[in-house]
């Protein structure tokens, strides 16, 4: 019985250690590809929809304070809990889990490069005008959308009345 948890022992010692370097090319790779700088951006995006959604409200001068409190007590429970300190051992997890040793051997060659650097320094900038364009084909799309909603609702209320009436008739 001893010999089998002996065994067994160092049977997940081996597997620990054989982690151990998979888990190390996760976390070089997430430093490498800024995965921390990413985060960051996003409580800039969060700032300017913020901003936005206070517009939205109608928030008048004289209650623009009274929002940006709330607003700076929003982005302190983000950031104590969306930190990248918190996050960080669950964005490699993710890596290690989801990649090969192999892959991510390929992954640190390739953002190692300089194409690799590139798409990194680059990518974010690819990705604010992706979401413009994106924003302003919705927004193109609004009158279309908003027609297609009326119609539905008025499809929908006449198939309401229908129901309503055979079952005030008893049909």
């Amino acid at each position: 019985m001893k010999r089998i948890m002996l065994a067994a022992l160092l049977l997940s010692l081996q597997v620990h250690a054989a982690d151990a370097p998979k888990q190390q090319k996760a976390a070089e790779l997430v430093n490498i590809m800024n995965v921390d700088a990413t985060l960051n951006r996003t409580y800039s995006r969060m700032e300017a929809m913020m901003k936005q959604m206070g517009a939205k409200m109608g928030v008048k001068p004289s209650e623009q304070p009274i929002f940006d409190k709330y607003y700076k007590k929003m982005t302190e429970v983000m950031k104590q809990n969306m930190n990248w300190a918190k996050m960080k051992p669950s964005v490699v997890k993710l890596y290690e889990d989801n990649f090969t040793d192999q892959q991510l051997d390929d992954m640190l060659s390739f953002y190692k490069s300089d194409t690799g650097k590139a798409i990194i320094n680059k990518m974010p900038v690819v990705m604010g005008q992706v979401m413009q364009q994106t924003q302003q084909m919705t927004q193109q799309m609004l009158p279309q959308l908003r027609q297609l909603t009326r119609q539905l609702q008025t499809e929908l209320a006449a198939e309401r009345k229908k129901e309503k009436d055979a079952a005030a008739t008893g049909k």
